[in-house]
């Protein structure tokens, strides 16, 4: 990664390449035998997660360059909407207009209260409508309910791409996590589609 993460863990490869998880609640091994991060939430307090899986290359990437960024999860105990995860997107600080303390920007791509999705559906939840998702043959979810910090202007470059659950989900949340990823389409990145696949 190009910024340091602390109390972080590394599956899959190496630091600027895997999906890591912050200083928030570690993953466990999904109690199903699954593929992929489980997060359980048995009591009611502030835990949940945030796992990054982006790290900037030989190039950044922009918010213009991003086709779509994706990610297959399992929202095992349907409690409420805000037990639902959601895709972060933050840019890099400028000094000047900042929106946040280490962000001059943030997306956060959020799923509609009014798709129909089963508790334990593996599903395929992305930010953007069109192309850029890997045909996984899941259901395709448009997170499309967009909360905007600061311009976020296509030039913004990437600090970090990641997905989370709400520190005020409900008790019970329960949330599996077997992939995450984006694809650009720029003269650095041509159609690319980069996938972190997560196993314990």
């Amino acid at each position: 990664m190009s910024t340091v993460v602390y109390n972080s863990q590394y599956l899959n490869g190496s630091p600027a390449s895997a999906v890591i998880q912050g200083s928030e609640t570690a993953p466990i091994t999904d109690l199903d035998g699954r593929e992929g991060w489980l997060f359980v939430k048995p009591v009611a307090n502030a835990a949940k997660f945030n796992y990054f899986f982006y790290g900037e290359g030989s190039k950044p990437v922009t918010l213009g360059d991003i086709k779509n960024i994706y990610c297959n999860i399992s929202n095992d105990r349907y409690v409420g909407s805000n037990s639902n995860p959601f895709i972060v997107v933050h840019t890099k600080p400028t000094g000047v207009g900042d929106a946040g303390f280490f962000y001059h920007s943030s997306l956060k791509y959020n799923i509609p209260t009014d798709i129909n999705i089963q508790s334990g559906e593996l599903i395929t939840i992305h930010s953007h409508q069109g192309e850029g998702v890997p045909k996984f043959g899941l259901q395709k979810v448009w997170a499309n309910f967009i909360i905007q910090e600061g311009p976020a202007l296509a030039t913004e470059e990437i600090l970090y791409i990641s997905v989370h659950t709400d520190s005020a989900s409900p008790i019970n949340t329960q949330v599996l996590v077997q992939a995450a990823g984006y694809s650009t389409n720029n003269q650095h990145h041509p159609v690319n589609k980069i996938t972190k696949y997560i196993s314990a």
